[in-house]
């Protein structure tokens, strides 16, 4: 129990809590997959810090439900933002009618990048738009994972020049359910970067959820990196992979 706590000690020295200036008062945040974890820690995080309306984009339509009546029944949420509205919408990346088009590639490709992508480049005009509504900055943040580097498959198995990409990733030959969640990752820090040059008045960051054990029990700490990539990162981080708040080479 002491070397775990020292190591939750040491871990949150690297990721700072969230500046007492950053807020997100009348804004309307979306976040896929926020009925758990990092992200439901995160939209908690950003309801404090003054959300007007906070959109959970869930697969299950019931347990989209339940984060909402946990959020709702959270007594600082409660006591600080007692006016927020708190949804939760239905989006199963596995079901490709749900996105904007019908795909059928590798499942977890297909859900942890190609309809997360396809949904993104949908939304720019929306973002441009309300940004000049509101006069303060839109942007898309990702979670992303430290496994895109070194753990994915292409580090060993080059995509041949004359191969489309998304057949090589098709190919069950060549599939590896171990390195696969990596491949996704190292995928969405390809479009990151590429996004971010296309549209560069947007703010597109990733940031690391690949956090050690100890904090798994701590989520405010992985919730601090999800805010601070959103809406507390200057802007030399649009399309850049963020480690402990800070630019990840």
């Amino acid at each position: 129990m002491e070397n775990t706590n020292t190591t939750a000690a040491h871990f949150q020295t690297t990721i700072p809590p969230t500046p007492n200036d950053t807020h997100v008062t009348g804004k309307t945040i979306i976040i896929k997959g926020g009925r758990s974890g990092l992200v439901f820690e995160g939209a908690r995080q950003f309801l404090l810090l003054g959300a007007s309306r906070i959109i959970l984009a869930c697969r299950s339509a019931k347990r989209g439900q339940e984060a909402v009546s946990t959020l709702k029944a959270d007594h600082q949420i409660a006591k600080t933002n007692l006016a927020a509205i708190i949804e939760a919408f239905e989006l199963d990346l596995d079901d490709y009618q749900s996105g904007p088009r019908n795909s059928g590639h590798e499942q977890t490709m297909q859900v942890n990048c190609y309809t997360r992508i396809l949904i993104c480049l949908e939304i720019p005009p929306l973002l441009k738009a309300t940004a000049v509504i509101r006069g303060s900055p839109t942007g898309i943040t990702f979670v992303g994972s430290l496994t895109h580097s070194g753990q994915e498959s292409l580090s060993k198995t080059l995509i041949p020049p004359s191969e489309p990409i998304l057949d090589f990733f098709d190919n069950v030959s060549k599939y590896n359910r171990f390195t696969r969640y990596a491949d996704g990752k190292l995928a969405v820090n390809v479009y990151i970067r590429r996004f971010a040059t296309l549209a560069p008045s947007e703010v597109i960051t990733g940031l690391d959820k690949n956090l050690p054990a100890p904090l798994r029990l701590v989520m405010e700490l992985g919730g601090r990196t999800l805010v601070h990539a959103a809406v507390a990162a200057s802007a030399e981080t649009n399309g850049k992979f963020l480690r402990n708040n800070k630019i990840d080479p």
